[in-house]
């Protein structure tokens, strides 16, 4: 499988002095296993091809989590490559890594909402409660960018399609950045979660600014507000 290093480039001052309120952490993203085997390529040379195009399309997304205060939110970038094969494929691989999703996560309410995307426009959301994800601390650590993190591991069990499902989620987070945010729906951890893995997907950060304006108020929460006020006009108009 191929190696890919990341680079984390952070402010132009050091975490040893105040952490700021506000500010802005970059993520990329890699398939964390390979479908693309040998065995795959002699049973379908298309599902084979196919498979290599969503590697290599993964390491070309982008999510950023904008956080101010006790909130964060985290979105993936839409930008489609110049080379990209089909639309639909990328689409689809982008909802993979939950790319047409926004996390807004209220660290003080213990809560996260998923505003989920249909058809471009946002049409639903779903509540998350932090206590729902129960993270187990572990003394195993590794070097990411020259950081030392730590691994945590909490499960995220859920239902679709008929069937319960359960995902194991692996976080690597460093107390020596103490910055309480995590990608996705997750609650925090006692340090920046520089790398979290969730299934076969992972993301990983390569950019921290500290001390930038988010645009969470502009942005994120008029979002929220606008998809429960649709979601509750239509229960209204169900009477």
């Amino acid at each position: 499988m191929k190696t890919t290093q990341f680079f984390l480039f952070l402010s132009l001052f050091s975490f040893s002095q105040k952490i700021t309120n506000e500010g802005k952490i970059t993520y990329s993203t890699f398939y964390n296993e390979s479908e693309a085997t040998e065995e795959l390529k002699r049973k379908s040379l298309w599902q084979y091809q196919f498979e290599l195009e969503k590697i290599k399309m993964a390491e070309n997304f982008t999510f950023e989590l904008h956080y101010k205060d006790s909130v964060s939110c985290f979105k993936g970038l839409k930008k489609l490559p110049s080379d990209a094969i089909d639309i639909n494929n990328y689409n689809l691989i982008l909802g993979n890594f939950y790319g047409h999703i926004i996390f807004y996560t209220d660290k003080a309410k213990g809560v996260s909402h998923e505003i989920g995307e249909i058809n471009s426009e946002y049409e639903y959301v779903i509540k998350y409660d932090s206590s729902n994800f129960v993270w187990k601390y572990t003394n195993e650590t590794k070097v990411i960018s020259g950081y030392t993190c730590y691994k945590a591991e909490t499960e995220w069990k859920f239902h679709a399609r008929g069937k319960d499902h359960a995902y194991k989620v692996i976080a690597w987070y460093c107390p020596e950045i103490p910055l309480p945010y995590c990608p996705n729906k997750y609650p925090s951890l006692p340090g920046l979660v520089l790398e979290l893995s969730e299934a076969k997907r992972t993301w990983i950060v390569n950019k921290i600014e500290l001390n930038t304006k988010s645009d969470i108020n502009d942005v994120y929460i008029n979002e929220l507000e606008k998809v429960i006020e649709k979601q509750t006009k239509k229960k209204l108009n169900r009477f």
